[in-house]
């Protein structure tokens, strides 16, 4: 070999040894070897063809089965991504249209609510006390102020026709909020992702019951000889327990179960408004985790593409050593 091809030769393979990634190429035993092929062809010693031969063949088996390991890893990451990405932007897709459309029934629902709560204060003031007890007091004073067995009687009965006119206007108020309900309930249902039960109604049909009986004790009442030629004091007072006291429960408990379905009907669709929420926020959680996913993905790729690069340049001076042990140069 003459002094300029030792040289050229020394050369190729002193910066193939110092590329990047080489010292992992090969297996430590070799790239001592290496280093002394490399430090004898510098100082002029002689020849050792067999030596560097072995030295490019198994550098050249390392440098491929790196590229085979580092084409599959590429390909995989680079399919994994691109799937990744479709999956993600379909899911992204369904989120914001789901969040879409749950602010839509949350702002839907927050007007119906206020609906619902102004007809149920409605609904509530006719129940209150006060009506009642305004009713029974007039009704005691009209009873003691009455001179006639006649008008004493008609003065009794009103108490019942007022209770009832009461009752009927209650009844309209509750028929009202009942059809507001089933409408805001029926939109819900319609929206995908929520499942309202048909909501209940206040029974109203036994307090109806129970205040066709006070009115049919009070008829009796008024018929009652003995009760006619009682003083007015006692006979109000008397009126009173057996008749006015029985209203004022009726109407309390009717008040309390109004109050309780008027809280019920509001409180359904809010908790799966907030168990829709919750979900959207687990769902938009869980997506950040993919994207974030994709970041490792993404990393990972351009290392390999990376180790891709050097492992080329690792080829081309592996190629430059191979070219300067050819007798034609």
């Amino acid at each position: 070999m003459t002094t300029l091809r030792r040289r050229k030769l020394a050369e190729a393979l002193d910066a193939f040894l110092a590329l990047p990634g080489t010292l992992e190429l090969l297996d430590p035993p070799l790239w001592a070897h290496a280093q002394a092929l490399c430090a004898a062809l510098k100082n002029a010693a002689p020849d050792d063809a067999a030596g560097i031969g072995m030295l490019t063949e198994t550098g050249r088996e390392a440098i491929r089965a790196r590229r085979v390991r580092l084409d599959h890893e590429v390909a995989t990451l680079t399919g994994l991504l691109r799937h990744d990405r479709e999956v993600a932007e379909r899911l992204g897709q369904a989120l914001a249209a789901e969040q879409r459309q749950g602010k839509e029934a949350w702002q839907s629902f927050g007007i119906s609510r206020k609906l619902i709560a102004r007809q149920g204060v409605a609904l509530l003031a006719r129940l209150g006390g006060d009506n009642l007890d305004k009713l029974i007091a007039r009704n005691r004073e009209d009873l003691l102020a009455s001179p006639t067995t006649g008008e004493l009687t008609q003065s009794m009965q009103a108490l019942a026709d007022q209770a009832a006119g009461l009752f009927d206007s209650v009844e309209y108020e509750e028929r009202q909020i009942g059809v507001l309900v089933e409408a805001v309930y029926a939109r819900f249902n319609a929206t995908p992702g929520f499942a309202l039960s048909r909501p209940r109604r206040v029974d109203l049909d036994d307090y109806r019951r129970e205040l066709a009986g006070l009115a049919a004790k009070t008829r009796e009442f008024c018929r009652s000889r003995i009760n006619l030629i009682t003083d007015k004091n006692s006979l109000a007072k008397k009126f009173g327990q057996e008749v006015a006291a029985p209203l004022r429960d009726l109407f309390a408990r009717l008040g309390i179960e109004a109050e309780r379905w008027l809280e019920e009907v509001s409180l359904l669709p809010q908790v799966q408004l907030r168990d829709r929420k919750a979900g959207l926020e687990r769902r938009e959680e869980n997506l950040g985790k993919i994207l974030d996913h994709f970041v490792t993905l993404e990393t990972r790729l351009e290392e390999a593409q990376t180790a891709l690069a050097w492992l080329r340049r690792q080829e081309e001076g592996l190629e430059r050593v191979l070219a300067c042990l050819s007798p034609s140069r």
